[in-house]
């Protein structure tokens, strides 16, 4: 897991990508989530989760049996 966290416009989103980018050349499994201030809906540690949820579940089908279905 790589937390990067700093001020508005260190270029925080552009070291991220730069890592995203380079694991995936190196066919790394790579689920990348983003807090964004400005839309409720990712600003929850919640929001957060069900993305890692969901994308094990595509990286990883048999994950998938151990999810619960939870509206």
């Amino acid at each position: 897991m790589i937390w990067i966290r700093g001020s508005p416009g260190v270029g925080k989103s552009a070291l991220a990508a730069s890592i995203l980018i380079q694991l995936q050349d190196q066919n790394r499994h790579v689920i990348s989530f983003r807090f964004n201030h400005t839309q409720s809906t990712t600003t929850t540690t919640g929001a957060l989760w069900h993305v890692v949820v969901c994308d094990l579940a595509r990286l990883y089908p048999s994950f998938r049996q151990y999810l619960v279905k939870h509206d």
